[in-house]
């Protein structure tokens, strides 16, 4: 065990988006219950499921450890963040439609968008490419196997894991790159309750891109086009052995922006 560290969590072998790495939404979102507050986490290494994780309090921040290795570490975060427009329901179940005719599935069952996942395994949101293609966007009633009877709020670590995947879809989508990436940080503020069984609208769009590097942002928006939760995350394209504990992801997180090769997208 690490110096002054404590045990959590050990993930369950069904959370994962990357076959053996831990979603990383589910991580993030039982770190903002450990702070309870809007939160940054910055992913280090991959975290491994079906291992005893440990954690390190103090100074403003949570480290996450695994077998003495820093997966990842939390901090209190505000964000401005806004989407850039809110697709209705109707658009939102037309994009559902292409993504699952048309998207380049490469991983059908991955927690958050796999198609091959029931509801009592997976989220299951489908965002595909709006008409317009300037964004991703899915219809989703969250499962009530996530979070009990019809109206009850979903537990956070489900709400942060529905953040994850529509702002990689946008960075595939968008910028049309099936290169491998991982999540260099996440970042998530909640505004509102997300509603067991209820109709929302979740949404991805790319803010800049710049070589191996791709700025997100993704929303779960309710029935009254209210903005529940809003994420921002730092996509980076590497191999999974360069991701390997001892390579730090979140050397990539101070982004440039007078070098960005995509202009963001207007608030």
């Amino acid at each position: 065990m690490c110096l002054n560290a404590e045990p959590w969590h050990v993930i369950d072998k069904s959370l994962y988006g990357l076959p053996g790495i831990a979603f990383g939404g589910y991580v993030g979102g039982l770190l903002a219950a450990e702070l309870d507050c809007d939160t940054k986490v910055d992913f280090h290494a991959p975290t491994p499921l079906k291992t005893q994780l440990e954690i390190r309090r103090g100074h403003g921040r949570v480290d996450v450890f695994a077998a003495d290795v820093l997966v990842a570490t939390a901090r209190p975060h505000r964000s401005d963040l806004e989407p850039p427009r809110l697709p209705d329901w109707d658009e939102a179940c037309r994009a559902v439609d292409e993504y699952l005719q048309k998207a380049p599935i490469t991983h059908p069952d991955c927690f958050g968008c796999g198609p091959d996942r029931r509801s009592d395994s997976g989220l299951r949101i489908f965002t595909g490419l709006t008409e317009p293609g300037d964004l991703v966007a899915a219809a989703w009633q969250p499962p009530a196997d996530f979070g009990g009877r019809r109206g009850e709020h979903l537990p956070l670590e489900f709400v942060w894991s529905a953040l994850v995947c529509p702002g990689a879809w946008a960075r595939r989508r968008i910028v049309q790159s099936d290169r491998r990436a991982l999540t260099a940080y996440l970042a998530a503020a909640i505004t509102r309750p997300v509603r067991v069984d209820e109709p929302h609208v979740v949404i991805g769009w790319l803010q800049s891109a710049s070589g191996r590097k791709s700025l997100v942002g993704s929303a779960i928006v309710n029935k009254h086009q209210e903005v529940c939760a809003i994420a921002e995350a730092l996509w980076v394209e590497r191999s999974l052995s360069q991701a390997s504990p001892g390579h730090d992801l979140t050397a990539a997180n101070h982004v440039d922006d007078s070098s960005l090769t995509t202009e963001r997208n207007p608030r």
